[in-house]
Parts: C-alpha cells; sequence; structure tokens
C-alpha cells in the first residue's frame, strides 16, 4: 500500500518484492544502529542518552514503582476504559492465572515495555534468565531488581487490559492489540525515530503517548 497524492492504493506484487519495498529503509537504518551500538564513536554519541534513561528509569525506584505504574493507569482508564475496568475487577476479586499470564507473554501482550525498548532478542533473553536468580544475588545489584520490578509492574496494567478483553468477548489477538496500545507501547516506531531515539531520550515515547491520547480524544471526545 502506498498513498498516491494523498489517495492510498493496494498493489499486489511478488512476496520477495514487497518485502524489499517495505525494508527499503531498514537496511540503513540496522547499518546505522550497529554503528551506535558497537562502535566506539557511537557509543560516546548515545552515552549521554543512556546515562539520563538509566538515572530517571532503570535506577529510580520512584518512577518503576510508583509515578510509571500510575500513569500508565490512567493512560489505560482514557485508552481501553471498559476493558481495564473489567481487568482491574477481576484482578482484584479473583486469583492469579498462571495460564493466562502465559497466553498474555505468548501472544505479545507484554511486549514493547520501557524497559526493553532498546535491548536486543539476546539481552531480552538474559534479562529473564536473571529473573530467576536467587534473592541474595539480586540484593547485590539492586538496579536488577528496580528495573525487575518496574517491568512487573508495567506488565500488570497490561494484564488487566488483556484480562478484561477477553472477558468482554475480544479474542486473543485483539485483547494483545488493545493491551499493547493501551498504555506506551516502546516497541512500536519507523526506523528514522528508531536511530534518532538512541541519541535523544524519550522522544520515541513522547510520540507514541501523544498518539495514544489523539486516539482516545477521536474514540471518545
Amino acid at each position: 500500500s502506498y498513498f498516491n497524492n494523498g489517495v492510498r492504493e493496494d498493489w499486489i506484487v511478488p512476496d520477495d518484492v514487497g518485502r524489499a519495498v517495505k525494508n527499503l529503509d531498514g537496511e540503513q537504518a540496522g547499518i546505522v544502529m550497529n554503528w551506535l551500538n558497537n562502535s566506539i564513536p557511537g557509543k560516546i554519541i548515545t552515552a549521554p542518552a543512556n546515562l539520563l534513561r538509566k538515572v530517571s528509569t532503570t535506577l529510580n525506584p520512584v518512577f518503576a514503582l510508583f509515578r510509571n505504574p500510575v500513569r500508565d493507569a490512567q493512560t489505560a482508564l482514557l485508552t481501553a476504559t471498559e476493558d481495564y475496568s473489567k481487568g482491574l475487577v477481576k484482578t482484584i476479586t479473583g486469583r492469579n492465572d498462571a495460564g493466562l499470564y502465559r497466553l498474555a507473554r505468548e501472544s505479545g501482550a507484554l511486549q514493547g515495555t520501557i524497559y526493553r525498548e532498546l535491548l536486543t532478542p539476546e539481552q531480552i533473553l538474559q534479562q529473564k534468565v536473571e529473573e530467576n536468580t536467587g534473592i541474595v544475588r539480586k540484593i547485590a545489584r539492586p538496579d536488577k531488581l528496580i528495573e525487575e520490578w518496574g517491568q512487573k509492574m508495567e506488565e500488570m496494567t497490561r494484564m488487566m487490559v488483556f484480562r478484561g478483553a477477553l472477558e468482554n468477548g475480544k479474542t486473543t489477538q485483539e485483547a494483545a492489540k488493545l493491551a499493547r496500545n493501551a498504555t506506551v507501547d516502546f516497541g512500536k516506531s519507523g526506523n528514522t525515530i528508531q536511530v534518532i531515539n538512541r541519541v535523544v531520550p524519550f522522544l520515541n515515547a513522547r510520540i507514541q503517548g501523544l498518539s495514544n491520547m489523539a486516539e482516545a480524544f477521536v474514540k471518545d471526545p
């Protein structure tokens, strides 16, 4: 699909051609991202932004345990009012369901959180392994402990939306999409913003947050 003079046109093309067109600037963005992440000049350029993110989120228990969860709850009430409300009631009055949590994870409802915004799949896997380490080892790394609890608090809001959406008759795929979009989805960005976000901290968060508010306003002025 593309827009021709403001009018959307859908073209049927071979699968390999379609992938090539969609990723036309993806390869270039990947080269820049790789340079920023792995080269010495790139690390120097991104160091101030990385430090600000660490201080503001990972090393900040007030943000992880209070400010961020409260903001997520407020956003979910605006963007997914019925589903979040139903999920909140079910969470308070019901029992924890390990199967439901696993379904949410597998469907992608819990992806795209702020604590995994810039991580590679390998780093996310390592993060999950570290969550299963003993309490003594966790106490020795308070930054990792704050990060883990911040991740759980962010997932909790999405779990409520996911659970409420299923209770309201949504399919698993619909519930997962609603859960991710109920708060800021840090995994959603274009190639250009993804690169700039490495240097300008929280740029994508601001864009996605404004987008969520605009959609909520259009849906219910």
